[in-house]
């Protein structure tokens, strides 16, 4: 949402860029956290898959 002129929020001034960028700035960490968390996830993930795997082998002896 764009503003032609400051908003006036209980007697403080809030520069529309300002909102802004600081919002750009919180979507920018949301992203490196989904994409870490997604980067672990994956990762025991696999470590699953070889627990299965290593299970199965167990079974079939």
């Amino acid at each position: 949402m764009l503003f032609r002129e400051p908003l006036q929020i209980t007697g403080f001034y809030l520069n529309p860029p300002m909102i802004i960028s600081a919002g750009d700035a919180r979507i920018e960490q949301l992203e490196t956290n989904y994409g870490e968390t997604m980067h672990h996830l994956q990762k025991e993930q696999k470590k699953v898959a070889e627990l299965e795997q290593k299970i199965g082998q167990l079974i079939n002896e």
